[in-house]
C-alpha cells in the first residue's frame, strides 16, 4: 500500500470506524442502507469460518479491530492484527481492552508484505483491503503461504454509478483506489484453492471470497 492510503486511513480513523456503530441511530441508519455491503461481509466471514474455537488468526488491514475481536470472543485463542495506520492501531488495542480479550489479541503496525512470519495461522483474512492494493497477486499469494485452513477477503466491485463516485471521492482524498469485475477476481484466486464468491447483491457492492486451502 502507498504513503497516501496511510495518511487517509490516520485521518479519518473515527470516520471509518464509525460505520460498524456510533455516531446515532440516524447515521446508523444510513450506512445500512448504503454501505450494506460491509454489514455483509461481516456476516459471511463467521458464517463461513464456522466454529473458530481454538482457532488462530491473522486480520491484515485490521483497522479498529472490529473483527479480529469478534475471532477472540467467539473463542479463538490467539488473533494477530496488523495495520500500517498507527491511529486504527490505537483504537483496536483500546476496543480490545474494552471488550475484555486483550489477552488473546495482540495489533502491531506494520506492511503485511513487508513482515516476515515464523508460523501459519488457521484463517488469514483481508476485508476492505484490496481496494487499495495496486498488485494484488503477490499479496494474495503471501497470505494464502501464511494460512493453513481458510483465506477471507472482500474485493470492490464495478459499479456504473458508484465506481466513478468513489473514484472521484477518493482523488480528492490523494488515496488510490482499485475496482474489481467477477472474471479478474476468479483469475486471481484460481490455483489458491477451492473457493466460494458471492456477489452481494447491488450495484457498487462488494464480492466476498473464502478459499479452502491445503485441505484444511
Amino acid at each position: 500500500m502507498s504513503e497516501a492510503v496511510r495518511k487517509y486511513f490516520n485521518r479519518t480513523v473515527d470516520d471509518f470506524d464509525g460505520i460498524y456503530g456510533g455516531k446515532g441511530v440516524l447515521w446508523h441508519w444510513i450506512n445500512r442502507q448504503f454501505r450494506r455491503d460491509m454489514y455483509e461481509r461481516y456476516r459471511l466471514t463467521f458464517e463461513n469460518c464456522g466454529d473458530v474455537n481454538g482457532r488462530t488468526v491473522l486480520d491484515i488491514g485490521c483497522g479498529g479491530g472490529r473483527y479480529s475481536i469478534e475471532f477472540a470472543k467467539r473463542g479463538a485463542t490467539q488473533v494477530v492484527g496488523i495495520d500500517f495506520a498507527v491511529n486504527m492501531v490505537k483504537l483496536a488495542q483500546e476496543q480490545a481492552l474494552v471488550q475484555n480479550v486483550k489477552d488473546r489479541c495482540q495489533f502491531m503496525v506494520g506492511d503485511f508484505m513487508q513482515m516476515e512470519f515464523h508460523r501459519s495461522f488457521d484463517i488469514c483474512l483481508a476485508i476492505g483491503v484490496f481496494d487499495f492494493i495496486a498488485q494484488p497477486q503477490p499479496f494474495l499469494e503471501k497470505m494464502r503461504s501464511t494460512s493453513n485452513h481458510w483465506l477471507i477477503l472482500s474485493f470492490p466491485s464495478t459499479s456504473m454509478v458508484r465506481t466513478p463516485l468513489r473514484k472521484i471521492r477518493y482523488w480528492f482524498k490523494k488515496c488510490p483506489v482499485y475496482f474489481y469485475d467477477q472474471v479478474k477476481i476468479e483469475r486471481l484466486v484460481s490455483g489458491l484453492g477451492p473457493y466460494r464468491l458471492i456477489k452481494i447483491p447491488g450495484q457498487g457492492m462488494d464480492y466476498f471470497v473464502a478459499i479452502q486451502v491445503r485441505g484444511g
